[in-house]
């Protein structure tokens, strides 16, 4: 169904005005799947947005599904986004090889746009399903080697630019709707563990 148009009927002389954001802050994640929250029963269950509630600052979820693979027309997307930090899930769709290629190149590119914003970069998970697939594992092995590597490096190369690792497990607990993807318990793991490295960082900053 599509809305043709929406109506609004208001007392004689009322008037209708925005209100001023109640926030003081934006904080952007870009990601995959796992960002967008494939999983979910609600879109308020996804991590970025637990995140926002748990700690009162504006969130802009950026989930791209399989796509999040730091593409040049992504970053030059994001370069126009105003923001007072980015959070970046982008090791999830890349293997190893994507991410020596582009990741350096992709934080140059957001450090020239956003001088002196934190770019704080997310390591991917290893999923269930890596246990059981060897594929999979395979996979994952080479895109979260080459993730901590880089990163190892990045964060002595470029200022502003950090590395935290999140988690979406609980021990004897299943976490997941496929093997894959966290459920709403598994995000909200995945919420408050990269809650007080981000904070901590933030503090930095200034923004609290």
């Amino acid at each position: 169904a599509e809305l043709d148009y929406c109506r609004i009927v208001t007392c004689e002389g009322s008037q209708i005005r925005p209100l001023e954001n109640p926030f003081r802050h934006r904080i952007v994640f870009y990601g995959s799947s796992y960002t967008h929250g494939v999983g979910v029963t609600r879109p308020g269950m996804t991590y970025p947005s637990q995140f926002g509630r748990h700690t009162g600052l504006e969130v802009i979820s950026l989930g791209m599904n399989g796509h999040c693979r730091m593409q040049s027309y992504i970053s030059r997307a994001l370069c126009d986004v105003k923001a007072d930090a980015f959070v970046f899930d982008t090791f999830s769709n890349s293997n190893g090889n994507l991410i020596r290629e582009r990741l350096f190149p992709f934080i140059e590119e957001m450090r020239s746009a956003h001088p002196g914003v934190p770019l704080i970069f997310q390591q991917s998970i290893f999923c269930l399903k890596a246990k059981y697939n060897s594929g999979t594992f395979r996979f994952k092995d080479s895109s979260m080697g080459a993730a901590r590597e880089l990163m190892r490096e990045a964060v002595r190369k470029y200022p502003d630019v950090y590395f935290i690792v999140p988690s979406h497990e609980e021990p004897g607990v299943e976490t997941t709707t496929d093997g894959s993807h966290p459920d709403n318990y598994g995000y909200t793991i995945w919420s408050r563990s990269i809650e007080a490295p981000i904070l901590d960082i933030l503090s930095l900053y200034g923004i609290r």
